[in-house]
């Protein structure tokens, strides 16, 4: 049999189930290898759980007060570093295979077990376990490194296009004259397209240090979070004119505030550029929301654009997609900022049409 990766004891959180095993065999059925607790409720299983590095977390799926799949989705939510293992009955079955993803469960184990399954389940977990903190050190180790070459590249790239756009800018002031109307123009563009250049730079350094980096989450007052990234959006495009309708809510979300923060402003970006009015408009609101089974919220920003055909909505979220051959100065990261952050959170994002004509985006975000 294999062995255990690690010398020292695997630390077991256990959710307490009378009709599974009980608080006295515990520690018999898993054996010297693993160093086991058992809770009773949701409040002491978040303590245990954050006094322990990287526990295994065994959780009935049929406990009285709501479901084992729900209890290890609100941790992996919360941002608990643990391996999942969800005890279910045939009876679950069905239902928990219609669910795409189950957030913070990494095994599943049926009941009624027979003679060695815990073991052989616990060992598994122990495995995937000791993987998932050598993954993390080496990420760590090797995260370190990639931001600074981040930092360098943007320092360097920046520094040289604002010597082209400098370049272009001093030629049309002291030689404009004798330039024809066509050179004026050119240097003209190679301003402009530094300018985006540079935008560009900032944006993909942004997109990759939010997908590098592990999430911060804490309870988040979205009313505020979004009046503040309309500000930013309001400060960037200050020699615009457009408006922006919010819908003020009194929602809270543990989730990653600077993430969110970011998708909310792409989001708002994106429903503003592709617009076909004089004075562009977006509406933002947010609202509870089910996705596939899953409780949650959802963040929705409406446009009265362009709007996008169906084979290209899901295309549109992934880096450097632009899926409109009019519209050639967008960079292609805004909304995969979005989908990033949808999937650091184990949410979802989409687009559809707007009745009476554009797009809404949604970007969910479970429970």
């Amino acid at each position: 049999m294999q062995s255990l990766p690690e010398s020292v004891t695997c630390p077991v959180v256990v959710m307490a189930d009378p009709r599974y095993v009980g608080q006295d065999t515990i520690s018999d059925a898993l054996g010297p290898d693993f160093d086991a607790v058992v809770v009773g409720s949701f409040e002491d299983l978040t303590t245990a759980v954050d006094e322990r590095a990287t526990p295994i977390v065994v959780v009935p799926h049929d406990l009285a007060d709501t479901s084992g799949a729900a209890i290890l989705s609100r941790l992996a939510q919360r941002g608990a570093d643990l391996v999942g293992v969800l005890l279910v009955d045939a009876a679950d079955a069905p239902r928990l295979a219609a669910v795409d993803t189950l957030a913070g469960v990494d095994r599943v184990v049926m009941r009624p077990l027979r003679e060695g399954v815990l073991t052989l389940t616990m060992r598994a977990a122990a495995a995937s376990r000791a993987s998932r903190r050598l993954s993390a050190r080496r990420s760590e180790r090797l995260g370190n490194g990639v931001d600074q070459l981040l930092r360098a590249m943007r320092h360097e790239f920046r520094g040289q296009l604002q010597s082209l756009v400098g370049l272009s800018g001093l030629l049309l002031e002291f030689e404009g004259e004798s330039l024809s109307d066509e050179g004026r123009d050119w240097c003209k563009r190679m301003e402009r397209g530094g300018e985006r250049l540079a935008k560009l730079i900032d944006d993909v350094v942004g997109y990759l240090r939010l997908a590098k980096r592990p999430l911060e989450l804490g309870s988040v007052e979205l009313n505020g979070l979004v009046q503040d990234a309309l500000e930013d959006v309001q400060f960037e495009r200050s020699t615009e004119t457009f408006e922006i309708e919010a819908v003020p809510t009194t929602i809270r979300l543990n989730c990653d505030r600077r993430a969110l923060s970011a998708a909310v402003k792409a989001l708002v970006d994106n429903a503003l550029y592709f617009t076909t009015e004089e004075t562009p408009w977006a509406k933002i609101s947010v609202a509870p929301l089910t996705h596939r089974g899953r409780p949650g919220f959802g963040i929705r920003v409406e446009d009265r654009g362009v709007g996008l055909k169906e084979p290209l909505r899901e295309r549109a979220f992934e880096l450097f997609e632009r899926c409109h051959a009019d519209y050639n100065e967008g960079a292609g990261v805004g909304l995969a900022v979005v989908g990033v952050v949808a999937e650091l959170h184990q949410g979802a994002a989409w687009l559809e049409d707007r009745p009476g004509g554009g797009l809404q985006a949604t970007l969910f975000l479970p429970e």
